[in-house]
């Protein structure tokens, strides 16, 4: 003997597939709701999406009824995008408190520079070579090369091309 239940739900898949091949709305909607489409939502979630995809263009009460009482996945979508978006947000305060950090040390490395050490930083920053800052401050030009050193060790760079990139 064939379990009840068996029955049943051959029968109810039977209505659905009616439905999505019948081309009269509403004789449509009728074996749906005699699919129990209540009882097989959450397992033929894709199937009722792509029903209301396909009826669309249907503004009928019975069609806005319908569409009501399903928890449709549009809704979970949302949420999704929520918190997707919330995520992001969160990522980019993230980011910007680490900038700003790295700004901030960057500053407070800027503060333990000597007087010298700032007027070479700027003309380093300016692209000027070791010998133009040399004769430029009257300095020898080991002098500068000592300068420039303790500068980058300060800093924390490793070259002019990193002392270059550091942010203002």
């Amino acid at each position: 003997m064939i379990p009840k239940e068996f029955i049943k739900n051959a029968v109810y898949e039977k209505l659905r597939t009616f439905a999505d091949t019948c081309s009269h709305p509403i004789v449509s909607l009728y074996a749906l709701y005699q699919s129990k489409f209540e009882s097989n939502y959450f397992e033929n979630q894709q199937f009722y999406k792509d029903y209301l995809s396909e009826w669309d263009h249907q503004k009928s009460s019975y069609f806005k009824t319908f569409r009501k009482s399903l928890p449709i996945l549009e809704n979970r979508e949302w949420l999704t995008r929520i918190a997707i978006g919330g995520a992001f947000f969160g990522l980019g305060i993230l980011v910007m408190h680490l900038i700003g950090k790295q700004r901030q040390k960057h500053n407070n490395s800027l503060s333990t520079l000597t007087v010298q050490e700032r007027k070479i930083y700027a003309l380093l920053r300016e692209g000027k070579s070791n010998k133009e800052i040399s004769e430029e401050f009257n300095i020898g030009l080991s002098t500068v090369k000592s300068h420039a050193n303790n500068i980058y060790s300060k800093l924390k760079v490793k070259s002019r091309k990193e002392l270059m990139n550091l942010e203002k």
